[in-house]
C-alpha cells in the first residue's frame, strides 16, 4: 500500500515537471522577470537615497553595500520559495475539472502538492544558476557550505507556508469567479510585513514585537539572516513557520469541505 502511494506521489512529480517545463521560455519569464524587475529597481532606489549621505553612512544599521546584499539576498530566496502561485487551483474549481479529481485515487490536494514540489525542485536549480551569478559579480559573498545547507532546509518549510497560503486562496474560487486580485493583495501584504520591500529595523518597535506572533517576518527578513550567517532565532522561527502552516492545511481542509457543498461543475 505503501510502495503505490510512494509511486503514485513520483508520477504525479514526474508528470508536474514535465508541465512545468513544457513551455520553458514562458515559464522562466513568469519565475524569473518580475523578480529580476524588482531588483534592478530597489538597486537604483537605494543606491539613490545612499548617494545623499556620505561615503560608510549607514541607515537603520545597513551600508549601501549591507542594503544592497540585502536586496539580492531577497530576490535570492524568493526565487527558491515564494515564487508559486496557485492560479490553476481556482482555474480547476472555475472550470470545473475538479470533477475528475473526486473520482481519481488521487486526491485534489495531493495532486496540486506534487506540483507544488516538482516547482520546487525547479526553482533550486533557477535560484542556484542566480547565486552563482550574483556570487560571480561579487553581489553576494558565500557563507559556507553549513550555512547554505542550513538556510536552504528552512527555504523548503517558507516554501511549504507559501503553497499553503496560495492554496487559501486558490480555494476561495469556489465562491469567486476570479481570485488574481485576492493574489494579488496577499503578495503585497506579505512582501510588506515580511521585510522583502524594507528591512524590519525600519519598522517601529510596537509593530516588529506584533509581527514575531505573525509568520510574515519569518518569510523574508529571518530567512535573509540566516543566508547571512545570523541563525539567532532559527528553531523559533522554524517552529512558528510549521505552526502556521498547520493552521493554514486546517483552514484549507474546512474550506475544501464547505466548497464541495456548494460546487456544481458549472464549467463543464
Amino acid at each position: 500500500m505503501i510502495k503505490l502511494m510512494i509511486a503514485k506521489w513520483l508520477q504525479t512529480i514526474r508528470t508536474a515537471l514535465s508541465k512545468h517545463l513544457a513551455y520553458r521560455a514562458n515559464f522562466l519569464l513568469e519565475v524569473i522577470g518580475p523578480v529580476l524587475a524588482y531588483l534592478v529597481l530597489y538597486y537604483l532606489v537605494w543606491n539613490s537615497i545612499y548617494d545623499q549621505y556620505p561615503a560608510g553612512h549607514q541607515i537603520n544599521g545597513f551600508s549601501q553595500q549591507g542594503m544592497i546584499q540585502y536586496q539580492f539576498w531577497n530576490a535570492l530566496i524568493i526565487i527558491i520559495s515564494q515564487s508559486y502561485f496557485a492560479y490553476n487551483i481556482s482555474e480547476d474549481i472555475r472550470l470545473g475539472k475538479i470533477s475528475t479529481y473526486l473520482i481519481y485515487p488521487f486526491p485534489f490536494w495531493s495532486f496540486h502538492t506534487c506540483s507544488f514540489l516538482a516547482f520546487q525542485f525547479i526553482q533550486l536549480i533557477i535560484g542556484t544558476f542566480a547565486y552563482i551569478i550574483f556570487y560571480v559579480f561579487d553581489f553576494l559573498p558565500f557563507p559556507g557550505w553549513e550555512t547554505i545547507l542550513k538556510s536552504l532546509f528552512y527555504s523548503q518549510i517558507v516554501g511549504f507556508f507559501w503553497f499553503s497560503l496560495q492554496y487559501t486562496t486558490g480555494l476561495i474560487g469556489f465562491w469567486l469567479e476570479e481570485t488574481w486580485i485576492l493574489r494579488v493583495i496577499a503578495q503585497i501584504v506579505t512582501r510588506f510585513l515580511s521585510g522583502s520591500l524594507i528591512p524590519l529595523t525600519f519598522f517601529p518597535e510596537t509593530i516588529i514585537a506584533f509581527l514575531k506572533f505573525t509568520p510574515f517576518p519569518y518569510l523574508s527578513f529571518y530567512q535573509i539572516q540566516f543566508f547571512q550567517g545570523n541563525f539567532e532565532g532559527f528553531g523559533t522561527a522554524t517552529l512558528l513557520l510549521c505552526f502556521w502552516s498547520c493552521i493554514f492545511w486546517v483552514i484549507n481542509h474546512l474550506i475544501w469541505n464547505k466548497g464541495l457543498r456548494l460546487y456544481t461543475a458549472a464549467g463543464m
